[in-house]
């Protein structure tokens, strides 16, 4: 995945791999870092949280990624598709997930994920 300009514990907001060279950034920082640039995106992300013992399986049913903890470690993050929804993935603790969307999408994938969540007996919930 690559390493990011700066140490993710250096700044006050998560970063997430968003291919070669390219980070998604949430939340303000007061300057940009040394050879990097920076295009306000806000406006076309949506977060958010999706927690339970049984997340994993959830998103792994609809990604096709393994995102057990042995192979998708807390902190990790990848850009992925879920069913028809391309989106950011970060593994936030054991049983706690962020998901990045764009903001045209975020309502389905809320709800798309509210109804799935019911068999895994996963609620989605706020960041």
């Amino acid at each position: 995945e690559g390493e990011a300009p700066l140490a993710a514990s250096a700044l006050p907001c998560p970063v997430r791999f968003a291919g070669p060279g390219r980070w998604l950034v949430f939340g303000g920082l007061a300057e940009t870092p040394a050879g990097a640039a920076r295009v306000d995106m806000s406006g076309a992300w949506v977060r958010i949280g999706l927690e339970g013992p049984a997340a994993a399986a959830l998103l792994a049913a609809g990604t096709g990624a393994r995102l057990d903890a042995e192979a998708f470690a807390e902190g990790a993050s990848i850009l992925t598709r879920w069913n028809r929804h391309a989106l950011s993935l970060a593994r936030l603790g054991e049983t706690r997930w962020e998901i990045a969307v764009s903001r045209s999408r975020a309502l389905d994938l809320w709800e798309a994920l509210r109804a799935a969540g019911a068999e895994f007996g996963v609620e989605a919930v706020g960041p």
